[in-house]
C-alpha cells in the first residue's frame, strides 16, 4: 500500500496495481488492523493526529450465473412471496422508525393556557392612548423542554395569531439549552387590538434550531385561547336576523356547564349571550323540549367563532364519546353569505377606482406646476390664464381622493375580517350537513379559502371562482360535457354574479351527495330524462350547467327584488359618485365626507 500526496491510497499485487480509493486526508502512516470479526481495516493517520478506519469493501465476482432452463411462471406464488416480503419491509421500517430518535424528542414545546384572563389588562403604549381603549389580556407560559444529551444552540421561538390578537413580543431566543439546565419557561402576553372579529382562537408556536449534526429542524404546537379574551356577556337578544340550529343525539345541557366564564345571574339555564368588542352580539338558546340549540345574531359573521366553540366545548363535555353527534338543521344561510362577497368586492373595486383617480389628478398636478413655473420663469410676465386656482382645486382633490382611499383601505380590510369569518361558518355548516371525512375536509378548505388577501394581491374572488371551477370540472363533473381542463386568466371580476352561481352550484352538489376528491372519479352516467331537463332549463357557463332547481333554491330571482343583498356594483357607477364628490371638494372643501356616503351604487 502507498500513499499519495494527492490523498490517494494505491494497492499493488507485485507490480501491478489491483486498487485504487480516494481517502479523506493526506496520511503520513497507514496499517492494517482487525476490529472484532472486521477484517481488512485500514487505518490511517494524518499529520494533525486524525485517525481514519476505512474499508475497501468485498473482492469483485468473475463467477458467470449459470442460465436457468426456461419454465412456466406461477403467478399465485409470486404474488405470496410478494405479500411475505411486504411484511417482512413494513415490519422492518417500523422498528427502524422506533430505533432512530424522532424530531419532537429532541425539543419540546408545553404550553399552559390559563383559563382565567389577567387581573390587570396589558395596555402597551403605542396601542393604547386612554383608560377606556385597554383589552382584556392572558398569559400563556410556554416551557421549552430539551431531551437532547446534547445542549442545542440558538433556538428561536416564533408566535403566530391572527387579528383582532396581538401579542407582546412574537419572538424569544434561547442562546442554550440542554444539559445541565434542560428547560426553560417563557411567558406571553395576549390581547386584541381593533375591532376585528376572531376568525379563530388557536395560536401556533414555532421553535427553530439546529440538532447536533447541523441539520435545521422545526417543532411546532399550536393551542386554544379562550373565548372570553375577545368577547364578554350581555344581556341576550330576544329577536335575531341570522339564526343557526343545531341538533344533538343527546339531551340538551345547562348553557353555565358549557360556558362557566360567561354565566350572568338572574338569567334561565338555557340562555347565554356574549358580546364582541365590534358590539355583535350572539345569543345562545337551548331547547327544554327537544334536543337543539340556536344560536342567533344580527351579524352572520359573528356566529363562526361562537358556533366552532360551542362544538369543542360540547364535545368535551360529553368526553368525545363514539356515539355523540351534532348536526345542522335548517337551510345553508346563502343569500347572506353572497352579501358579504358582494360588500367585499364593492371595496375592492371602489379601492381600484380611487388609485386610478389618485394617479390621474398627480399627473394633472405635475403637469399645472410645470406650466407655472415656465411662466415665473418668463421675463416677459404673462397672465396665468386661472392656472393658480385649477392648481389649488386640483390639491383639494388630491387630498380629498387621499383622504377616501384611506378610509376604504380600513373598510377592505373588515370587510376581509367579515368574509373570512363567513367562510369559516359555511365551511362548519358544510361539514356537519354532509358528514364530510378530514380528507374532504381539507379539500373543500382549500377550495374556499378563509384567508382573504390583502389588497395588491390576487384577491379572494377569484382564486376562489378557479378553485370551484375546477372542483366542479373533475371530482363533481356529472358528465363528459362538464369535463374540461381549460383555465382562463385570473382577474377581479367586475360583479359577484358568476362566482355566486359556481357557489351555489358546487354546495348544491355536495349537498346531493358529491364526494370531494384531489382525483378525478368515474363520472356517473346522466339519465336521459334528467339530460333533457337540464338542457332546457339550465344556463351555459364555461362549461357549467345550472339546473333550475339549484338556482330556485340557492339563488334569487334576477325579475324578483332581493330583500337582503344590494344590486351588484360596477366600475362606472364607482367613478361617477368619485366623480361628484371631487367636484364638491374643487368648489372648497378640503375633506371628503365619511366613506358611508360614498359607496358605489349610490345615486347622485
Amino acid at each position: 500500500m502507498v500513499a499519495t500526496y494527492t490523498e490517494q491510497l494505491l494497492i499493488y499485487q507485485d507490480v501491478r496495481l489491483a486498487w485504487a480509493a480516494q481517502l479523506p486526508t493526506l496520511p503520513v502512516a497507514v496499517r492494517v488492523a482487525r476490529f472484532l470479526e472486521l477484517e481488512g481495516v485500514i487505518v490511517t493517520l494524518d499529520g494533525q493526529g486524525r485517525v481514519n478506519c476505512c474499508y475497501l469493501g468485498t473482492d469483485p465476482s468473475f463467477s458467470v450465473i449459470p442460465s436457468v432452463a426456461a419454465r412456466e411462471f406461477n403467478y399465485e406464488e409470486a404474488q405470496e412471496e410478494m405479500k411475505e416480503l411486504n411484511k417482512i419491509a413494513r415490519e422492518h421500517s417500523k422498528s427502524s422508525s422506533d430505533a432512530l430518535p424522532g424530531i419532537e424528542e429532541e425539543l419540546k414545546l408545553i404550553p399552559f393556557v390559563s383559563p382565567e384572563l389577567d387581573a390587570t389588562p396589558f395596555r402597551p403604549d403605542e396601542l393604547m392612548e386612554s383608560e377606556e381603549d385597554s383589552r382584556p389580556s392572558v398569559t400563556v407560559k410556554l416551557r421549552v423542554n430539551c431531551q437532547s444529551h446534547m445542549s442545542l444552540l440558538d433556538v428561536i421561538i416564533t408566535i403566530h395569531c391572527e387579528p383582532p390578537l396581538s401579542v407582546d413580543h412574537s419572538i424569544a431566543h434561547l442562546m442554550q439549552i440542554g444539559p445541565p439546565n434542560p428547560e426553560s419557561e417563557l411567558e406571553f402576553i395576549f390581547f386584541t387590538v381593533g375591532n376585528f372579529l376572531p376568525l379563530d382562537l388557536s395560536v401556533t408556536a414555532t421553535a427553530s434550531y439546529a440538532n447536533s449534526t447541523g441539520a435545521p429542524r422545526l417543532v411546532q404546537c399550536m393551542f386554544s385561547l379562550p373565548l372570553s379574551l375577545f368577547c364578554s356577556a350581555c344581556p341576550p337578544a330576544k329577536s335575531a336576523e341570522h339564526k343557526i340550529t343545531l341538533e344533538t343525539n343527546r339531551p340538551t345541557v345547562p348553557l353555565p356547564a358549557i360556558f362557566p366564564d360567561f354565566e350572568l345571574p338572574d338569567l334561565p339555564q338555557n340562555v347565554l349571550a356574549v358580546q364582541f368588542h365590534s358590539e355583535a352580539c350572539v345569543t345562545i338558546l337551548a331547547s327544554k323540549n327537544s334536543q337543539r340549540y340556536r344560536l342567533q345574531s344580527d351579524a352572520l359573521e359573528a356566529l363562526s367563532a361562537v358556533v366552532v366553540e360551542f362544538d369543542r366545548r360540547i364535545r368535551n363535555h360529553f368526553g368525545d364519546s363514539q356515539d355523540f353527534e351534532i348536526s345542522f338543521i335548517g337551510n345553508l344561510p346563502t343569500l347572506e353569505y353572497f352579501t358579504l362577497i358582494e360588500t367585499h368586492l364593492e371595496a375592492r373595486l371602489l379601492e381600484e377606482t380611487y388609485q386610478h383617480l389618485l394617479a390621474e389628478r398627480a399627473q394633472q398636478f405635475r403637469s399645472i406646476q410645470k406650466r407655472l413655473l415656465t411662466r415665473f420663469k418668463d421675463k416677459t410676465p404673462s397672465p396665468l390664464a386661472n392656472l393658480d386656482t385649477l392648481l389649488d382645486g386640483t390639491y383639494r382633490q388630491l387630498m380629498a381622493i387621499g383622504e377616501a382611499h384611506k378610509d376604504n383601505s380600513v373598510s377592505i380590510h373588515q370587510k376581509a375580517n367579515s368574509l373570512a369569518c363567513g367562510t369559516n361558518l359555511m365551511l362548519y355548516i358544510l361539514q356537519l350537513r354532509t358528514r364530510m371525512s378530514p380528507d374532504e375536509f381539507r379539500v373543500l378548505s382549500s377550495a374556499m379559502s378563509t384567508r382573504v388577501p390583502p389588497p395588491g394581491e390576487l384577491g379572494w374572488e377569484e382564486i376562489t371562482l378557479a378553485s370551484i371551477q375546477h372542483l366542479l370540472r373533475s371530482c363533481l363533473a356529472k358528465n363528459d360535457r362538464e369535463q374540461s381542463t381549460t383555465s382562463a386568466a385570473l382577474k377581479m371580476p367586475r360583479d359577484a354574479t358568476r362566482l355566486e352561481k359556481h357557489i351555489a352550484l358546487f354546495f348544491d352538489r355536495l349537498l346531493k351527495g358529491g364526494k370531494l376528491s384531489l382525483i378525478p372519479q368515474a363520472i356517473r352516467p346522466i339519465p336521459k330524462s334528467e339530460a333533457l331537463k337540464a338542457s332546457a332549463g339550465d344556463e351555459n357557463d364555461s362549461g357549467l350547467a345550472i339546473n333550475g332547481d339549484t338556482k330556485d333554491i340557492l339563488l334569487p330571482k334576477h325579475n324578483q327584488p332581493n330583500p337582503i343583498s344590494p344590486p351588484p356594483p360596477s366600475a362606472e357607477s364607482a367613478a361617477f359618485a368619485v366623480s361628484a364628490v371631487m367636484s364638491a371638494a374643487f368648489k372648497g372643501k378640503s375633506r371628503l365626507s365619511p366613506l358611508p356616503e360614498v359607496t358605489t351604487g349610490q345615486t347622485v
